[in-house]
């Protein structure tokens, strides 16, 4: 469609005078002046935003604001594609300044395209000085998102903007000084969850008698790219047309702006349950919720090395339980922050904990039978080594079993080595020469009973010297221990017996 150049000239007069006026409110001409003039400079939070202005690094993502009635009706004024340069800017920044007379909340939403691309200037300008944000709100952004190690993630108490999710959600009241009962506006920048996270939740327009949903709650055909904000739009309609929602007041039209980002944490922990479940399932071949042959399963699959991946499957799961729960927290918190206490009168809110509480069960039930399968494991393990070291052990006993039988054939054919090493073959019965065979075996009789003695002698030696040491020993007096001692307690050696009969002799 042509423009004509008339229009052209009155579009662009609005522009200028836009940011002539929020210059003329502010005092500062960009966000960076604001910086370095009040809160010095902030170059670790000017790292993470583009200052450049190149198109090789444009700003990709998506933008829409809201405004909210007293009957409930949720109307779009706003909705850009901010690709390439800051083309669309100052389209936000005269959405901000003109709202409608009978608007009673509005709910600005910026989705970046991904959550590791720099903030544009452009845009730090638009929300800063628009709606005169502090820095502590982008800097809690970036806490959430892809920076977690340069800022702190935990929000002052009393603080004006929270983290909820992936989502850094701020109030702004006063913004246009010149309409002092303008409509408070909330801004959610960022995602309330992975986009990954997404799939599965829109129904695909759809016509014809089985059309499941209304036309303003299904997303249109072709828009695939960015999500959250249809999302945002149909959990709003939805729970407004389901509670059948007349009426609201700013405290509830507020708590309804907020309801769909919880909802999407509990579709992430509800999706991080199937996901470990339906694991769970294929690796064991039995349900989380099922008892039947749960055992046979564990046991027969003790012999497999799976407690690598399934101990990630449990990391995961507690790890979105404990999301969830954080999630939950920080969203009460800042309601909280806002004068808002009376949470649970709200029937969505309340609907919602319970689908919540529900899954959350059902996931700690999956995440403690995975706790059990792996101490199973290992006492699966610690059994198989206690049988890998008793079978050890028996090889080890029947080893010693035949050392002992070629130590008792050594002990009768070495003597009889020593003979013959002496003799050789000179007897007189073989050779008719040298010593008669007697002799011979005279010689090893006495060669075999010295090797005995000798042997016996160190023997007696070797227990005469242990039993010594245990009677040094200091001695434990429990009687059981005592008992025990006293029933597997060895007989004393020859060589105590004999040096006690000697000393009662003298």
């Amino acid at each position: 469609m042509a423009i004509s150049l008339e229009s052209y000239r009155i579009e662009r007069c609005d522009d200028e005078q836009c940011w002539t006026d929020v210059r003329a409110e502010t005092g500062f001409h960009t966000y960076e002046e604001y910086l370095n003039q009040y809160c010095g400079g902030e170059k670790q939070l000017m790292k993470y935003i583009d200052n450049s202005g190149t198109r090789a690094r444009c700003f990709n993502g998506d933008c829409r604001l809201f405004e909210i009635d007293e009957t409930a009706s949720l109307s779009k004024t706003l909705d850009v594609r901010l690709e390439g340069q800051s083309v669309h800017f100052t389209e936000i920044l005269l959405a901000i300044r003109n709202p409608s007379p009978n608007a009673l909340l509005r709910v600005l939403l910026i989705e970046p395209k991904s959550m590791e691309q720099k903030l544009p200037m452009g845009l730090i300008n638009v929300i800063g000085l628009g709606l005169r944000i502090t820095p502590d709100f982008f800097k809690a952004y970036l806490a959430a998102n892809h920076a977690p190690h340069e800022f702190s993630a935990e929000v002052p108490l009393r603080a004006s903007h929270g983290v909820i999710g992936g989502t850094a959600v701020i109030l702004a009241r006063n913004y246009l000084p010149k309409s002092p009962g303008c409509p408070p506006l909330l801004l959610i920048l960022g995602h309330p969850a992975n986009p990954d996270s997404y799939k599965g939740l829109l129904p695909s327009a759809q016509t014809g008698p089985f059309a499941f949903a209304q036309p303003s709650t299904v997303r249109p055909q072709g828009l695939a790219k960015y999500q959250w904000p249809w999302i945002f739009e149909r959990f709003f309609r939805v729970n407004v047309k389901i509670y059948q929602v007349k009426s609201l007041d700013f405290d509830a039209a507020l708590v309804y702006s907020l309801l769909p980002i919880l909802e999407m944490c509990v579709e992430r922990l509800r999706r991080a349950w199937w996901e470990a479940d339906n694991e769970y399932k294929i690796r064991f071949g039995t349900s989380s919720r099922e008892n039947m042959g749960y055992q046979f399963n564990i046991w027969k699959n003790a012999q497999e090395d799976r407690e690598q991946q399934i101990e990630q499957v449990r990391f995961r799961l507690g790890r979105w339980i404990r999301h969830y729960e954080r999630c939950k927290n920080d969203f009460l918190r800042f309601l909280r922050t806002q004068g808002i206490r009376d949470v649970k009168s709200c029937e969505a809110f309340s609907v919602i904990c319970e689908e919540a509480n529900e899954c959350l069960e059902d996931a700690r039930n999956l995440e403690l039978q995975i706790r059990d399968w792996l101490q199973l494991r290992v006492s699966s393990l610690a059994l198989q080594e206690s049988k890998k070291s008793i079978q050890l052990a028996n090889l080890q006993i029947e080893e010693s079993q035949r050392v002992k039988i070629v130590t008792i054939l050594a002990f009768v054919y070495v003597p009889l080595n020593l003979a013959t090493s002496i003799f050789g073959m000179n007897i007189q019965q073989l050779n008719r020469n040298g010593q008669p065979i007697w002799v011979f075996l005279v010689t090893t009789i006495v060669a075999v009973w010295v090797t005995s003695f000798v042997w016996f002698a160190i023997e007696q030696r070797m227990g005469y010297l242990t039993w010594r040491k245990e009677m040094s020993a200091p001695v434990d007096y429990d009687s059981s221990c005592y008992l025990d001692h006293a029933v597997t307690e060895r007989p004393p050696p020859l060589g105590m017996v004999l040096e006690s009969m000697a000393a009662h002799t003298d």
